[in-house]
């Protein structure tokens, strides 16, 4: 199964989410693109909860959901991943977001940024990526959110796909499917 992790305030509408699904399905493939909550511990919970069927996965984590795919792909013997535009070192960057309101960007819903959401992250905190094998990387240069020769040089080893331009939701990621497939199919 390929499971979508979406990044910090998106949802299963973003258009990563729409492509990856809409793939799979043509294709024959599970596919599940959850709600992910702000709370790094549920959302974390909501991930296991999926795993539980004992099968292969391909977590497919695009910003903070490539932040969850590492702690994941770690863990678990059965899990593969597919990084895209990746957080790295997250709980740092994201402390200077506390204490402000924080709205997702395909609902109403939004909510308050706190010192329990950095500490969540920061016990997630992997400090080396060490089962290169089971990633990809991809990365654009011109992610305007975050660095990526941080995730670069994070996950230096791993197959990475690194290309000019773009930003940060991944310009032309369509075109990368059939890799991500094959990735999961290993």
């Amino acid at each position: 199964m390929i499971i979508y992790l979406h990044g910090l305030n998106s949802s299963p509408l973003s258009s990563k989410a729409i492509l990856l699904a809409e793939y799979c399905a043509a294709h024959g493939i599970d596919c599940a693109v959850p709600q992910l909550r702000h709370r790094p511990s549920q959302a974390v919970a909501q991930i296991k909860s999926i795993l539980q069927d004992g099968g292969n996965h391909t977590l497919v984590g695009s910003s903070m959901g490539g932040y969850y795919a590492t702690w994941f792909c770690e863990r678990y013997d059965t899990v593969r991943a597919v990084l895209v535009n990746p957080a790295v070192r997250l709980a740092d960057k994201l402390s200077d977001y506390v204490g402000k309101e924080q709205k997702l960007y395909h609902s109403d819903e939004s909510y308050q940024f706190t010192n329990v959401h950095v500490q969540e992250l920061r016990e997630l905190e992997v400090m080396r990526a060490a089962q290169l094998e089971k990633y990809i990387l991809m990365v654009q240069t011109g992610d305007e959110v975050l660095d990526h020769r941080e995730a670069v040089t994070y996950y230096a080893g791993v197959q990475q796909i690194v290309e000019d331009g773009g930003n940060h939701s991944f310009v032309g990621f369509e075109r990368h499917l059939p890799t991500i497939v094959a990735h999961a199919q290993k």
